[in-house]
């Protein structure tokens, strides 16, 4: 669809690289109502809330900056990724503000979608992706940014449905200590056509300047829960002299490329639609009855929500929260609504197919909700379990796809997850608690992986990578090399975690073993007669990597003698020296031994060396006594 408004010239174009840089021009602009800020950007930036600010109530501290520049904005769409103007590139460092502490992060590069506005002499799209060097951590504070989708189909796109939609652009002040504008305008053009995907907004409200590309331009949008965000719709990339041109994001090509390139990295898109349906269950319980989904009746003939986003409302459903899936079944996006009363959350049953499209599953309840029917991933996608968290226990088929996870509580899978696809944990805690057989990677970026299955692989046959902040716990098995920059910590109480594959320890997060009853000596360690947790790599070595300090956290445990910490099949690059203990209980010191012959890592706790002097003056005193006694026999 092409507006009248885009019948644009080389003439007239003017890419912002080539307008000389001003400040985002708003009619009817003040600082009240436009500037993120109000006072001191961008060293020590004070929020604006004045009740005057158009951008009131958003979290916009996913919206960062460039350190040597502070008028160029970059928006984050996950805690690793942001946009990025093609023609107007990133910046070696990028700044946000959250919780009222400034943080800065290192950019290691930016990929082209290969979408967006084509600018008349070129034939690339000017919508491109940066990537941090590391993610920012869980406790950052960095809001995730969805784009917003709404399209009728998953594999159609439905630019009209944007027509007319309230914007948000986002843009530079006069200079780099003047803070960022926020204006408010509204789309009303869009082309999608091939690569060139971008939208227009007129210039009667809010003028973008040179230096403004890059820069979002985002939706307020009200989600499922009730509650406000920000959603986005593109970034800033060119103007003419009537129109804001606009790379868009809301297109199916777009969101695929951008999951792409992410999903190297282990993160999947977030993606937010409007529900078309809720979910009434009473008078039936098939995924497929038009009365479940409170359709049919007088009227015209009503199919069910296919494709769609859909709503499940314990406070409407009442006791109609078992989801019978009795035929397959494709939903875009499940939001499940918060409930004011307590009771146990949905139930999809059945012996048939669900398939979960790019929204993926978001829980507003603090119930948690069961799948107890096979589950197929149409898309990558984000699932964020929330309070009240998720189980899946049937299998999840990933068709090729990136599965990231996030709650606020924990969530779990029992069934079998499969295919060439991969698996993300961000933040909570996820449990593994069955085999795996998914071929793709497994990342840790924040919260807890806990491991405990008693067959095959919790992670299949790919690499595992835990970041640091994040923790691998529990005593099942691994398959494959695991790359650990967290936390380590086996068993659920105390036991043995088990990876057949190489094991490489990235220093900096201590290791967190458990340690119960002490062997005698190193024979008896190796012989299996202390207890405590352990690392049991079966089939690989145990490798340093990055860092110079590996330390184990021993949590206020253990007693004098021997203990058995690891154990390999293959080579070591570790010395004795090269570990630190900590947090032995009543202080008392230790002292690493690998045994090469054996492959073992051994801890040998023993007396604190106060003790050990007060011992030595006490037989010193015993001997002095004890002579004079004789002298005086």
């Amino acid at each position: 669809m092409k507006s009248t408004a885009l019948a644009i010239t080389a003439a007239i174009i003017a890419c912002f690289c080539a307008v000389p840089a001003g400040a985002m021009q708003i009619t009817g602009y003040s600082s009240a109502a436009n500037d993120r800020f109000a006072s001191g950007y961008p060293t020590a930036p004070v929020e604006n809330i004045d009740p005057a600010f158009v951008g009131l109530g958003l979290d916009w501290a996913g919206v960062g900056w460039a350190t040597g520049d502070a008028t160029k904005s970059f928006a984050f769409i996950s805690p690793s990724h942001y946009l990025v103007a093609k023609h107007y590139g990133g910046a070696p460092n990028i700044r946000i503000f959250t919780n009222g502490t400034l943080q800065t992060f290192a950019q290691s590069g930016v990929e082209d979608t290969g979408y967006g506005f084509v600018p008349p002499d070129q034939s690339v799209g000017d919508l491109s992706l940066g990537t941090l060097a590391s993610p920012a951590p869980a406790g950052s504070g960095l809001p995730r940014f969805a784009v917003l989708d709404l399209n009728t189909s998953s594999t159609a796109n439905s630019p009209s449905a944007y027509n007319g939609l309230d914007v948000l652009l986002y843009g530079r002040g006069p200079n780099s200590s003047s803070s960022t504008r926020v204006g408010a305008a509204s789309i009303n053009g869009l082309t999608v056509s091939g690569v060139n995907h971008h939208f227009t907004t007129n210039r009667n409200d809010v003028q973008l300047e040179g230096g403004d590309s890059g820069s979002p331009a985002v939706h307020r949008w009200k989600n499922p829960a009730g509650m406000e965000e920000i959603t986005l719709l593109g970034n800033h990339a060119a103007i003419t002299s009537i129109s804001n041109i606009i790379n868009f994001t809301g297109t199916h090509q777009v969101m695929g490329a951008l999951n792409g390139l992410m999903n190297d990295d282990g993160f999947a898109l977030r993606v937010a639609g409007n529900p078309t349906n809720t979910w009434v269950g009473e008078s039936g319980t098939s995924i497929g009855s038009l009365t479940a989904w409170g359709l049919g009746g007088p009227g015209p003939p009503a199919s069910p929500p296919s494709d769609r986003y859909v709503s499940f409302d314990g406070a409407t459903a009442g006791n109609g929260r078992l989801v019978n899936m009795d035929s397959d079944f494709n939903l875009r996006g499940l939001y499940f609504l918060p409930t004011p009363s307590a009771g146990d959350g949905f139930t999809f049953g059945g012996g048939n197919l669900l398939t979960v499209g790019r929204g993926g599953i978001t829980n507003y309840d603090n119930s948690r909700q069961f799948f107890e029917s096979a589950l197929a991933l149409g898309s990558s996608q984000v699932w964020n379990g929330g309070e009240g968290g998720i189980t899946v226990s049937a299998g999840i088929a990933t068709n090729g796809h990136l599965l990231e996870i996030s709650t606020t509580g924990d969530s779990r899978i029992d069934g079998g997850v499969s295919g060439s696809g991969s698996l993300a944990l961000t933040t909570g805690l996820l449990e593994l608690a069955e085999a795996n057989s998914y071929s793709g990677d497994t990342w840790v970026h924040g919260g807890t992986l806990l491991i405990n299955n008693t067959t095959g692989s919790a992670t299949g046959t790919g690499m595992l990578r835990v970041a640091s902040g994040a923790v691998l716990a529990g005593d099942g098995r691994i398959v494959g090399d695991a790359a650990i920059s967290g936390s380590l910590a086996p068993g659920n109480s105390i036991g043995t975690l088990t990876v057949d594959g190489n094991v490489t320890w990235n220093a900096g997060n201590p290791w967190s073993f458990e340690l119960g009853t002490a062997a005698v000596d190193q024979i008896a360690a190796g012989l299996g007669l202390s207890s405590q947790d352990m690392l049991a790599v079966t089939n690989g070595g145990f490798f340093p990597g990055t860092g110079s300090q590996w330390i184990f956290d021993f949590m206020d445990t253990g007693e004098l003698g021997w203990y058995r910490l690891a154990t390999w099949s293959g080579a070591t690059g570790f010395t004795d020296g090269d570990f630190i203990a900590m947090n032995l209980k009543n202080g008392q010191n230790a002292m690493f031994h690998i045994n090469n012959s054996e492959s073992t890592l051994y801890l040998n706790i023993i007396p604190e060396p106060r003790v050990a002097a007060c011992l030595g003056v006490f037989m010193m005193l015993a001997g002095f006594r004890k002579s004079r006694a004789k002298s005086h026999a």
